[in-house]
């Protein structure tokens, strides 16, 4: 039987968007009572009159004769037909109950499928606005705000594809930004209006001046994914729960509420009629819930959605000047103030780069610095002077400051180690490269030369004991050994040569760089006593915002990325294939353990001879990120290609950076006449 209209109407005021004051009020201890008093107003009262009627009906009709048996008003051949026990209900009533209790999860799976695709929906409209306004040039007013109106027309064209009365005119006639009646006739009049939108919606970011490929490809998976959302609501809209098992659940129902009063009748006689009308009301009741939210969008709160999703985007088109404003001050050392962008705050950074709040804040001071870990006379600093020599160097404790002085603003880039040819990866720099959105744009190679330093007249046989940081020790073990000094771990190496000669420490030495010794007034005792002397550490360069490389690029790039692996075997070998199936040089891998979710479950098995498996095995075993650079560019197809393939294998793919290759080779340490900039 099909649903009044009235009904079908009432669905719109089940649509419902809580605020705080709801949420009180649905918390609230009087819901019970709040709840009872609703149960003439109740929409799946209405809607069982019928089916419950009819199960009344015919236990009054059992009841009459049973009554009509019991005082011999019949015929004495006229059977009793009341059962002696509810035995029969009581076996049947597991199975039911275990129909209801599927069916009902089942649509509510749907609903929660259906509402998290609108979540998302909401997330990717907020991000193809932001990344618009982010690419394209502040002139491309109307290209803005074109990509902003086609996405609130794609919102509203999928909520009229799947609710009935949502006039898609009205809606785009009251929209912001204002559509005109020939943009109005083209969605409308469009055979799929959701497709038609995205159509549009695809070709003005295909057609977008001054941007790149690579950011026209981030701005399309934005597209993709509506694509993705309107398949997932059309397959919801249009594939019910198997009709055979929604139509056995109610012929199982109805029939066992029929055959309740037989059951019921020698132990409660008339006052049967309202236990089985409760249990009635009861159970269909749960078999209506089920088949309301079967289908989501009739309840799902879409009109609230889309009026979330225009005003978000218009608030975002309104603030643009604003936040450009501000960035720019930000940018030219204008006043403005620092607040906390995570777990190091303006008064710790400030402290950890031996300055205060104030001097970062003084115009001009501010702007054009490279953040490096370290203090002056640190091989970070000449690297960071090689790598930006128009850079003003900012010294930083810690790795994590200096990542926190270049995302607060404080710098403009930040050198790093990220390996050594001795001491290999530095796996700090990695773990925080995935906890920072931060780009690589460009890398360094330095020589290290290892000097031991001393107070001056300080001979080598009178140092005793050497301090420096735990990997140049590592670096120098045979020499020290040989020496016989006790050796001593600090930060880092020029910090072990600033704190010689400031407590003045008769006795020690320092393994530092010839820059440091000379900063300090320390003599340089001896040379070269790392013990191989090639020991190169190479350095990374990164900006808040990525490098951007043209097809017509001349230099050589490499892409750095790290990604995850799936379960099974081989996932390592498909993960890299997608690099070599394209002849793509990759020059390096890392792996690092993924710190959220350590450990996954495997199963190890081998092969007998028959081709069955045997000496299957469940256990446990790390959980790995993989870093990976190669040579190439995002602007190359190929390299396009190969990312896009590797998504597919990957549940976590990021690009960490695509930068111009160090070609020139590693300088010395000792070389400061070849780096420029400015020297303190």
């Amino acid at each position: 039987m099909a649903i009044p209209s009235e009904l079908n109407t009432t669905r719109q005021f089940r649509r419902t968007v809580f605020d705080f004051d709801k949420w009180e009020q649905h918390r609230s201890v009087m819901r019970y009572v709040n709840n009872l008093a609703s149960i003439p107003n109740s929409r799946i009262i209405r809607t069982l009159v019928t089916p419950l009627s009819l199960v009344l009906t015919f236990a009054t009709v059992f009841g009459v004769y049973e009554t009509c048996v019991d005082e011999h008003i019949l015929p004495a051949f006229f059977p009793g037909l009341s059962l002696p026990s509810v035995e029969a209900e009581g076996l049947t009533s597991f199975a039911l109950s275990l129909l209801l209790v599927f069916r009902t999860n089942s649509s509510y799976d749907r609903f929660d499928e259906a509402r998290k695709i609108w979540g998302s929906v909401v997330n990717r409209s907020r991000t193809l606005t932001n990344q618009a306004i982010a690419y394209t040039s502040t002139e491309d007013i109307a290209g803005r705000e074109a990509i902003a109106k086609w996405t609130i027309g794609f919102t509203q064209a999928l909520r009229a594809h799947l609710q009935q009365d949502c006039d898609l005119r009205v809606e785009l006639a009251n929209a912001t930004p204002a559509w005109s009646e020939q943009e109005i006739d083209m969605l409308a009049k469009s055979h799929h209006r959701p497709v038609k939108a995205l159509s549009v919606l695809s070709e003005l970011i295909t057609q977008t001046p001054n941007i790149t490929g690579y950011q026209i490809q981030q701005m399309l998976d934005q597209v993709a994914y509506f694509h993705d959302s309107l398949g997932g609501c059309e397959r919801l809209l249009r594939t019910p729960i198997p009709l055979s098992y929604t139509r056995h659940t109610a012929r199982f129902l109805i029939l066992w509420l029929s055959f309740l009063p037989l059951g019921l009748w020698d132990k409660y006689h008339w006052a049967m009629l309202p236990v089985t009308a409760l249990i009635g009301f009861l159970l269909l009741g749960i078999d209506e819930i089920g088949v309301q939210i079967e289908e989501p969008f009739g309840i799902l709160p879409l009109f609230q959605f889309c009026s979330t999703i225009e005003k978000d985007l218009n608030s975002m088109l309104a603030d643009e000047g604003q936040v450009s404003g501000y960035v720019s001050s930000l940018r030219h050392g204008t006043a403005f103030s620092m607040t906390s962008d995570g777990p190091m705050t303006s008064a710790l950074i400030a402290k950890a780069t031996n300055q205060t709040v104030e001097e970062l804040s003084i115009p001009g001071l501010s702007a054009h610095k490279v953040a490096y870990q370290g203090v002056p006379g640190a091989y970070s600093e000449v690297a960071s002077r090689k790598a930006c020599p128009e850079f003003e160097p900012l010294p930083c404790d810690q790795f994590e400051v200096a990542f926190q002085a270049l995302s607060q603003w404080m710098s403009d880039r930040a050198v790093l180690p990220i390996e050594n040819s001795l001491g290999g990866s530095i796996h700090a720099v990695y773990d925080l490269l995935l906890r920072y959105r931060l780009h690589i744009v460009g890398e360094t190679s330095l020589a290290i030369n290892h000097c031991l330093v001393a107070l001056p007249g300080t001979r080598l046989q009178d140092v005793k004991r050497v301090m420096s940081h735990p990997q140049a020790l590592a670096q120098c073990d045979l020499y020290l050994r040989k020496l016989g000094v006790v050796k001593e771990a600090v930060d880092d190496t020029a910090g072990a040569a600033q704190t010689v000669a400031r407590l003045q420490l008769v006795g020690v030495g320092a393994v530092c760089s010839r820059r440091a010794a000379e900063l300090y007034g320390l003599d340089v005792l001896e040379e070269g006593v790392q013990d191989v002397k090639d020991n190169i550490t190479r350095f990374i360069v990164l900006s808040r915002d990525p490098l951007v490389s043209s097809e017509q690029e001349t230099r050589v790039f490499k892409t750095s990325v790290v990604f995850s692996l799936g379960k099974g075997p081989g996932q390592l070998f498909k993960a890299l294939s997608v690099f070599a199936l394209r002849d793509i040089d990759m020059t390096k891998i890392e792996s690092r353990p993924l710190r959220s979710n350590p450990l996954v479950d495997f199963q190890a098995s081998s092969d007998s001879s028959d081709g069955d498996d045997v000496n299957a095995a469940v256990g446990q075993r790390f959980n790995y990120l993989f870093y990976v650079d190669f040579v190439g560019t995002l602007a190359e197809v190929r390299c396009q290609n190969a990312l896009r393939h590797l998504q597919e294998i990957a549940p976590l793919l990021r690009v960490l950076g695509t930068y111009p290759m160090d070609v020139a080779g590693a300088t010395s340490s000792d070389d400061t006449s070849a780096l420029g900039g400015r020297r303190k």
